[in-house]
């Protein structure tokens, strides 16, 4: 019996798979295609990105060449770089250098050096930031324990068992290595009100040898430790401190000078003179992109005329506050008169005693 033939599907049913076919790959197309698109999109907002990153690093570390620059080779007076007519203040203030880059330098003078200060001067400093004395104590207890050499706890510190079972890295067993590095002792990361804020702990303190503060650029944190000032004398002290050489000299005369006859033995009491150690910091204006490091003049050294140490990179937690003030910041002064007659004036009188010419 012969097969009935079948009948061919109509040209309509076959234009209609066709067209959905075609719908289908159209679709495919674009969503691969957006794909593509934001791939792209992506990659070359990355790629402007890293190119912003490598010129705004440039742009740091020109500045910081700059600054080391003019802080080795330009005279030094009480109220900072240069002389008091035209100087560059060293209290921590923002001058703008061009470019988008503005610079602070801080005398280490001006901060607590946490390697020699006395207990009594490290009490009161964290006392600013509202700390109870039961937290002061644990906090200074745990720093020194994580320096010393010993395995012996002090009544509220942490040796190494303590750091194993909080999880965290042993302690070093010597002096920190970099400022950052007090966040790894154990019980300061943890007291928040240390790292917020408009003026937070690192920039309050700095690792060096030497003794003594400089009223004429120590933060408000400091004159209070050291000084025994209440938080609104400091504050009103560095308002009045900036405008010139007398009225500096007024301000500081009673904290400075022998007052009694105990102060002869006295290595911390205050010295109206920047030292040689200067911590310099230079960051972008609009996005806060900072470089910081600690600047140390050495001319006794065989080896080298200054050491550049404690660099980190950061970003500035108070920048929409105080980069709004920076915008307005005054420029730079320029000391390059200065700074050559000084040379020239060094120079005239032959080399240093260790051989190496200013």
């Amino acid at each position: 019996m012969r097969e009935r033939p079948t009948c061919p599907k109509p040209r309509g049913a076959q234009r209609g798979y066709v067209l959905i076919l075609t719908i289908a790959a159209l679709v495919i197309l674009a969503l691969a295609g957006g794909y593509a698109g934001e791939r792209i999109s992506i990659a070359l907002r990355l790629a402007r990105a890293e190119q912003t990153a490598i010129a705004s690093e440039r742009m740091l570390n020109d500045a910081l060449a700059r600054m080391t620059f003019i802080l080795t080779t330009t005279p030094r007076t009480p109220l900072g770089l240069g002389n008091d007519a035209v100087g560059i203040r060293l209290d921590g203030r923002w001058y703008d250098i061009g470019d988008g880059v503005a610079v602070s330098l801080q005398d280490a003078r001006g901060l607590l050096n946490l390697r020699t200060a006395p207990r009594a001067w490290k009490e009161s400093f964290l006392a600013t930031y509202g700390l109870s004395p039961e937290r002061i104590g644990m906090l200074l207890d745990t720093l020194d324990d994580y320096v010393d050499t010993d395995s012996l706890r002090r009544l509220q510190g942490a040796e190494t068992e303590d750091y194993v079972r909080s999880d965290l890295m042993p302690p070093r067993d010597d002096e920190l290595a970099a400022t950052a590095e007090l966040a790894r002792v154990q019980g300061w990361r943890g007291e928040h009100a240390l790292w917020k804020g408009d003026s937070p702990i690192l920039d309050n303190l700095v690792f060096c040898p030497g003794t003594g503060v400089n009223p004429a650029t120590a933060t408000w944190r400091v004159l209070v430790a050291a000084l025994g000032m209440s938080e609104r004398q400091a504050k009103d002290f560095i308002e009045k401190r900036g405008i010139d050489a007398t009225t500096l000299e007024a301000l500081v005369a009673p904290y400075t000078g022998l007052q009694r006859a105990s102060d002869l033995l006295r290595v911390d009491r205050p010295v109206v003179y920047p030292g040689p150690v200067t911590i310099l910091t230079v960051a972008m204006k609009e996005s806060g992109l900072a470089l910081r490091g600690t600047l140390t003049i050495t001319p006794a050294s065989r080896l080298h005329p200054w050491t550049f140490n404690d660099v980190r990179h950061f970003r500035l937690t108070t920048c929409p506050t105080r980069y709004r003030r920076c915008r307005m910041c005054p420029p730079l002064p320029s000391i390059s008169t200065t700074r050559s007659v000084a040379l020239r004036s060094s120079r005239s009188r032959g080399p240093t005693p260790t051989g190496i010419s200013p």
